[in-house]
Order: C-alpha cells, then structure tokens, then sequence
C-alpha cells in the first residue's frame, strides 16, 4: 500500500516537473529571437522569413532622383511604369519609404551602412567613405561567400566615392544613352553567368536630371502647353530662379518629361531583370527596386533635390520581388527608412550583421503583419552646405512631420491629409511642435556623439566632366542652388 502511494506520489510530481519544463521552453521560444545568423546573427525579430533568401543572388536597383508617387503602383495617373507596377504586385511593397537625406552620395552611403549620414561622415561632394569607415552591405555578401558586382551610371557614386569596397568589381557606365545600354547588358552578362550566388547592385542614371530620353519616350507624356522646355540642366535652374508655380506650363512641361525619362528606366529595368525573374520559383534572384532620394516640381519653390527633406524630395519607392520565398502583393504602410535597407537583407539573407549600432531595423516580421509604423522616430537631414547650419531638418513620428530649418520657424505637416506638406500646422499644435523638437535635438545630439570620419575623395578632369553633365559646377562642385 506504501509502495502504491509513493508510486502515485512520485507520478504527481514527475507530471509537474514536466509541466514546469514545458512552460519554461515554450517561455525560451517566445523570448527567444531565431539566432540563426551566430552571434551577430540578423533574425532579431524572430520573422519566420528569417534566412529564407540565404544562398539566393540579389540585384539591388536604384533610379536616381526616382520620386514614389510618379509610379504607376504608387498612384501616378500616368502609364509610366507599367513592369515596375507589375513587380510590385508580385513582392512587398512599402507605400512611404523615405531616403534619410536628399542627395546621392550620402543616401547611398546610408543604403550601404545602415547608418544616417551624420554618423557614417560622408556629408560633402569631396568626401568619401573612410577606408576603415564602417562595415558595408558589399562586404557582408561577400563575406558570405558572394561575388559582388556594382555597375554604376552616377559619377557621384563612382569608385572616387569609396563605394566600390567590398566589390569583386565596381564598373562606371557614363550617363548617356549608349552608356545604359552598356549597363544593361553588363548586369545581364552577369545575371546569366553560372558562378554561385551573386550580389548585383545596378545603380541607373534614369530619371535624373537632364530629363532627355531617346524617343519614344522623349515625347510619350507631352502635352498641348506652350512651352519651349527641353528638359535640360539650364531649364531646371531657370525655373527655380524664376519662382514659378507649379502649374505653370513650363513645369508641367518638365513634369511630362521627367515621366518620360522614368518609362525609358522602366524598360531598361524590364530588359535587365525579366529573363532572370523567368527562372523557376526559388532559383531566380530577389530584385529589390529604390531610389536614393525623390525629385520635387516646384512645391517648395525648387526643382530636383540635394537642399530639402519635404516629401517630394525624399520619399521614394521600395519594391522586393523573391518568387517562391518572399510574399506577394503585400504593401507595408509606413513610414520606413531606406535605413532599413541593410538590416533587412541581413535578416533575409542570413548575413552577420556588422558590431556598429545601426540605424535602420529589419522590415521582414512586417511582410507578414504589415500595420502603419507609429513606434519610432525617423531623422532626415538634407545635404550639408559649406557653411554649418544651412541644412534643413525634420522628424517624422507616424503620420506627423516636423521640418525645420531654411525657414523662420518649424513647419508641422499632418502627411495622410497634406501629402506635399501644403499646410502648416504648427501654429494649432504648438505642444507638439515642443516634444517633437526635443526628440528631434536628442537625434541629432545622439549622432554627432558618433565621431564619425569621412575620407577625401579625388576630383579628376573625367569626374568633373560628369559631374558637370549632372548639373554640378563651381569651385566645390556644389549643385545650383536649391536643386
């Protein structure tokens, strides 16, 4: 009888230590994140899509001066794009991505590190990413055993900038039209060679200014306005100087030609990516379309980019395509970061991550759960000038936007009703206005403490000249102004 009570006892308690032992490993899998990436492994959100790229090539595309909403898939009235519009529906698209600054060479810089630009240093035309600067997304694919290529059409971004380290190769195609041809069939040489997995970053001239693509482009979107505008480097800095309105028929004219050069990229795209994308699901590569920074029409009283962070300027789009491993038709609302660009392939791809502290975070949980992004704070900063103090600032908490700088006061903007930041709220909001400016010093104070070193960059004859056809000129080689 002794024995039967003591069996029954020691049954209790060996259920309840099962018990205590199940709770505590259903605890560890819930806290836990997938550490599939070793000690500096990128799962830190626990995706499920966690390395579900890894071992798969990679063609990262930019479009300079690429502004979101001129996209058919982002609302665009107009036919100019209608494979990147395809592509969108067949991957995860964010609605309202934002390049952390609104000029080239230190967006990509950012794309590259995940880092903004005030910690990488690379704020001026005649720096460049310090030889031991931080760790860059070239080097992460290449340290996982990738060939890594870059083809650039953007001299900002040419092998003087110190973006080509971490390449196997790192090629400049001029900014002509033969010149993109050239790329084209670069990357497509590329993208056919049976030689593991690659890492293609293809950075295109398209639609940058000179807004001049060959025919049937050129003339595609042209409408019945008077108007003698080409679309050349000169016209653009005259309608800034002259301050005219949006609407007037010389801007609409340079807005129909801008559209045309974005369906000329569009179909150098296509060309590139769709015989690759025809492979098998789980074979083809993951294509993932951005920009480094948008392109405004007079909204602010400017054209182009470089001295501004209103949304024209700096909201661009991002499209990732992976058939077979990444979900389809999935639009992530936002507002995210181009910040996030790095840590998210390091999640996809299964890429160690680098020891610094970035700035971006992991989108891949979200392809799953795509809900408005309210939690965090996003610091844009626009191009350094010579002198300290000249740059426009701005914090964007969900759907507010606080912009100061190159104005008397700060501006709030309330981007779901006033997408181009048309209105100024800050008047009826002046508590938020308060909070939103001490976060926004916190940010920055938070990356000056960075210390952050850039190298100089050289400034060959060739590099000026294309440069100048960029619409860069003057002693330093700084943009017409406001551009």
């Amino acid at each position: 009888m002794k024995i039967c009570t003591w069996a029954r006892s020691i049954g209790h308690h060996a259920r309840d230590v099962l018990r205590l032992l199940f709770i505590a490993l259903l605890a560890l899998l819930i806290i836990v994140p997938n550490c599939s990436g070793g000690d500096e492994g990128a799962g830190e959100d626990g995706s499920a899509l966690t390395g579900a790229l890894a071992g798969r090539s990679l063609v990262l595309v930019v479009a300079d001066s690429l502004h979101a909403t001129h996209l058919g898939t982002y609302g665009s009235a107009r036919d100019t794009s209608p494979f990147i519009d395809r592509l969108a529906g067949r991957g995860v698209r964010v609605d309202r991505a934002l390049s952390q600054t609104s000029w080239t060479l230190s967006s990509i810089t950012s794309l590259f590190t995940g880092l903004a630009q005030e910690r990488h240093g690379v704020l001026r035309l005649q720096e460049r990413l310090a030889e031991d600067g931080p760790t860059t997304l070239a080097e992460l694919f290449r340290r996982k055993g990738y060939r890594t290529v870059g083809l650039v059409q953007n001299a900002v971004v040419g092998e003087e900038s110190g973006l080509g380290r971490g390449f196997d190769r790192y090629t400049y195609h001029r900014f002509t039209h033969e010149g993109g041809e050239e790329l084209v069939n670069d990357a497509a040489r590329e993208l056919a060679a049976d030689d593991g997995p690659l890492f293609l970053y293809v950075h295109f001239g398209p639609p940058h200014m000179p807004y001049q693509p060959p025919e049937p482009f050129l003339s595609r979107f042209l409408g019945d306005a008077e108007s003698a505008i080409t679309g050349s480097i000169n016209d653009t800095a005259t309608i800034t100087r002259d301050k005219l309105a949006p609407t007037h028929p010389d801007v609409r004219r340079l807005v129909e030609l801008y559209d045309g050069h974005i369906a000329y990229f569009d179909d150098l795209l296509q060309r590139m990516v769709e015989p690759a994308l025809s492979s098998p699901e789980g074979v083809g590569p993951a294509v993932l379309v951005t920009s480094d920074h948008g392109e405004a029409f007079m909204q602010h009283g400017a054209v182009g980019h470089n001295y501004f962070v209103y949304e024209p300027m700096v909201r661009v789009p991002w499209i990732l395509v992976a058939p077979g491993a990444v979900p389809e038709g999935v639009v992530l609302p936002g507002p995210t970061s181009l910040l996030d660009t790095l840590p998210t392939l390091a999640d996809l791809f299964d890429l160690p991550l680098p020891g610094s502290r970035l700035d971006g975070r992991s989108l891949a949980a979200s392809f799953e759960r795509p809900e408005p992004v309210e939690d965090r704070a996003l610091h844009l900063s626009s191009r350094y000038g010579k002198e300290a103090g000249n740059e426009q600032l701005a914090l964007v908490e969900g759907r507010w936007k606080l912009v100061v700088g190159k104005r008397d006061t700060p501006g709030l903007f309330d981007i779901t009703e006033d997408p181009e930041e048309q209105f100024d709220l800050a008047d009826r909001d002046p508590e938020r206005v308060a909070e939103m400016l001490a976060r926004l010093e916190e940010q920055r104070a938070a990356a000056a403490d960075a210390n952050a070193t850039a190298g100089e960059a050289s400034m060959s004859d060739a590099r000026k000249r294309d440069l100048e056809a960029l619409g860069y000129g003057g002693e330093a080689f700084e943009s017409v102004e406001d551009r």
